[in-house]
């Protein structure tokens, strides 16, 4: 496996960013090393993961950006479209949605956007994983939010130290 792009653990990965589904959580973790291609690889990723949900599913989405300023405009612009055109199929399959992000600047500017234009499903913006993956339980029947926070840990270490990053 090139140790730049693959799969880890059970989910995928490339420079910058990791993605896998726990349950019905799909997670990412996104960090300041993403390159212009990792970027087009995690957008396919993202589409391919919401095009495939059948309308059946119910998923929460998990994002950890511990370095958000790290998607520039045209990266922001790109995603904002992606997830435009699939909002309908969003609202259908999704459970809710936590971005946990340590810069208040960016929590900030993100309840805005949201409080302008909110997502179909339920939402938020925090500081800390157990404030993220409590709001996640609180959305999905059944789901304990520690249990889900420890493998997600795991998975995540797992991808940093395949980095030379762990």
């Amino acid at each position: 496996m090139n140790p730049a792009r693959g799969i880890v653990a059970s989910g995928v990965a490339d420079t910058g960013w990791y993605r896998d589904r726990i349950g019905n959580v799909d997670v990412a973790y996104v960090h300041g090393t993403m390159t212009e291609a990792s970027f087009e690889h995690f957008l396919a990723e993202v589409c391919r993961s919401i095009d495939e949900c059948s309308d059946d599913e119910r998923l929460a989405m998990f994002v950890e950006a511990q370095e958000p300023a790290l998607m520039d405009s045209r990266w922001r612009k790109r995603m904002a479209a992606a997830l435009k055109q699939r909002e309908a199929k969003l609202a259908r399959t999704r459970s809710a949605y936590a971005m946990v992000t340590p810069s208040l600047m960016v929590r900030s500017a993100l309840k805005v956007v949201h409080w302008a234009a909110p997502p179909p499903y339920p939402h938020t913006v925090v500081a800390t994983l157990e404030e993220g993956f409590e709001f996640i339980a609180r959305h999905v029947a059944g789901l304990d939010a520690r249990a889900l926070q420890v493998d997600y840990e795991y998975r995540r270490a797992t991808y940093l130290a395949t980095r030379g990053r762990g």
